[in-house]
């Protein structure tokens, strides 16, 4: 099966939660959207519960629709930098360098689903932070991109001390 046939591919609960989130505070209606999007309200309370990425992909674009908001992938990255600020702390206790936390910290596939990973490089002084989308498809729209980004960009920058910039 081609990627731009795959219907399996899914998210955790927690990514979708993120721009239910987002688009609630910035004047959504969370019972519209979810009507809309035809998610079941009763199975986002459970984190290792999966949607279909079509799904996340609907709710995007309802979400910046209702909110008049392009960025909402960018909002919905920083929601999900907070969510997941538990398991930075437990990594920050078990990793004694920035390479090791690298190395222990989960994927972006493990921690939400089958959307892609970011990888880090260097580039000279610089940390560069890449989102490859396991879909082109993914990859022509913005939200997860800015999302993934936004969120990588946060944690790195937490762990990171000067002189060493994202």
């Amino acid at each position: 099966m081609t990627e731009h046939t795959r219907q399996d591919w899914t998210v955790f609960a927690s990514s979708v939660n993120g721009v239910l989130q987002a688009a609630e505070q910035l004047g959504a209606d969370r019972h519209q959207l979810l009507k809309a999007a035809a998610i079941q309200q009763d199975l986002l309370s459970q984190s290792e519960n999966r949607f279909p990425v079509a799904t996340l992909f609907k709710l995007y674009e309802l979400a910046d629709h209702w909110t008049g908001t392009p960025d909402i992938g960018i909002y919905s990255g920083r929601i999900s930098y907070v969510v997941g600020l538990n398991i930075q702390l437990y990594m920050t206790t078990i990793c004694e360098t920035f390479r090791d936390y690298l190395n222990f910290i989960p994927s972006v596939l493990k921690m939400h689903g089958d959307i892609g990973e970011v990888k880090v490089g260097r580039e000279k002084n610089f940390l560069r932070l890449e989102w490859h989308p396991l879909s082109k498809k993914t990859g022509e729209q913005r939200y997860l991109s800015d999302c993934m980004m936004t969120f990588s960009a946060a944690i790195v920058d937490s762990l990171c001390v000067q002189p060493v910039p994202v």
